[in-house]
């Protein structure tokens, strides 16, 4: 380690290179996760005028050393994923504030986080909601629950993000199980929407029209998890007996080991070539592309899809939306505060009272499966009975994103936050 001694933005580094103008704001983002794309797009240079500096801790390091050991036994003999959620650096990184994501501080550097679910984010209490309401039932690691929650409640921490009214409403019902600590955290809690860009005034600047071949793209790595299968059948199914007018644009590498399907099966991700293959007229299957690419297509593209079994929130929503592409999405999690009938399409699916998606068991799978076919068909048909409804919907979209995911309105609530304004 070396450390850099000046008096403003002083900090330790591992690789012995200080760099940065200590001038500046300084804010610490893992650098484990410096370039995750949430942390990207959610965090790092989202401040005008703020240093956004990569700073270690032993955890991370600890990560490490247990992955170099998987890797060379081929074999998963330690778990990352609890100590991924929590940061502790022995207070050793002078930067003014850190932003962690999903993660929780137990140093005295000022902190703020940024969750999807809940905090802390440990497995045993993702694992059912059960283990929500008993955290004290969970004996594996009940030691860093309490000192985790210790640490949201305390002063270091100064601000805790939900990025959704779902997450929101989990870490409430969570902090019911434990209420000696509720009032400390829910009083420095937030939600903050993701912020999104517009380059698009009204759907006529896509320079599409809705009177030919309508184009349709879904964008996501696990495919099976985001309904991709189910896009597929479906899409062939209705082409063929209806003869609808339709492309298909696919943005994914067809990854089957999610954490719905977890690597269900090999012949399920060749069956979907398979599909992509024989209908190669009118699907396109790209395994990887840039985001700025992505955009690109998004552009060109008059409907976005998203019937997903589960996920926390859904950028592609808004970055379809951001392109005046109405989506048609279930709604589990985050989905319907970001989607509805006046900008898009919504899918009902089997869910808990948490909005998250009933997929555990087999039965519960095809429950859900038989759902999105079902509300992609509806849609479908409902799309090519009147085409200019993608038109309205399209110019109702770019609109919610610039009143909702305002950039400049997420910088001044994160400078809020971070305590600059005060």
């Amino acid at each position: 380690f070396l450390y850099d001694g000046r008096q403003s933005g002083g900090r330790w580094r591992l690789d012995g290179v200080v760099k940065g103008d200590a001038m500046k704001f300084q804010v610490g983002v893992l650098a484990a996760r410096y370039n995750y794309y949430a942390i990207q797009r959610n965090v790092v240079d989202i401040v005008e005028g703020v240093e956004y500096l990569p700073v270690w801790d032993i955890f991370s390091l600890l990560n490490w050393m247990k992955r170099k050991v998987n890797a060379k036994t081929k074999r998963t003999w330690f778990s990352t994923f609890d100590s991924n959620n929590v940061f502790y650096d022995a207070n050793l990184n002078k930067v003014d504030i850190l932003h962690l994501w999903n993660g929780v501080s137990l140093g005295k550097i000022p902190w703020v986080t940024t969750f999807e679910t809940l905090l802390p984010r440990y497995a045993s209490v993702l694992r059912s909601f059960s283990a929500i309401r008993h955290w004290r039932d969970i004996k594996s690691n009940e030691w860093l629950i309490k000192v985790s929650l210790d640490a949201l409640a305390g002063d270091a921490c100064k601000g805790v993000i939900a990025m959704s009214e779902s997450a929101h409403k989990i870490q409430n019902m969570w902090l019911q199980a434990c209420p000696e600590y509720a009032h400390s955290i829910q009083q420095k809690m937030y939600i903050l929407h993701p912020p999104q860009n517009t380059v698009l005034e009204t759907f006529l600047d896509k320079e599409i029209d809705v009177t030919g071949t309508i184009r349709f793209m879904l964008v996501g790595a696990h495919f099976f998890r985001k309904g991709g299968l189910e896009v597929l059948e479906t899409f062939e199914k209705l082409r063929a007996q209806y003869h609808y007018p339709l492309e298909l644009v696919v943005v994914s590498s067809l990854d089957a080991n999610d954490y719905v399907f977890q690597n269900d099966s090999y012949e399920k991700v060749e069956y979907a070539k398979r599909i992509i293959a024989r209908n190669s007229d009118w699907i396109t299957h790209y395994p990887r592309l840039e985001n700025r690419d992505v955009l690109h297509l998004m552009r060109g593209v008059h409907v976005g899809l998203l019937p997903t079994y589960a996920d926390t929130y859904g950028y592609s929503v808004l970055e379809f939306q951001s392109m005046g592409c109405p989506v048609i999405t279930t709604d589990v999690r985050a989905l319907p505060e970001i989607n509805n009938s006046d900008v898009g399409w919504v899918i009902s699916v089997p869910k808990n009272e948490l909005r998250e998606g009933l997929y555990k068991t087999p039965d519960e799978r095809l429950s859900m499966s038989q759902s999105i076919r079902e509300g992609l068909e509806y849609t479908l048909h409902t799309i090519f009975s009147k085409p200019s409804i993608i038109i309205q919907k399209g110019n109702a979209a770019i609109a919610r994103i610039k009143r909702e995911h305002s950039p400049e309105k997420y910088q001044m609530t994160l400078r809020e936050i971070y305590g600059l304004d005060n």
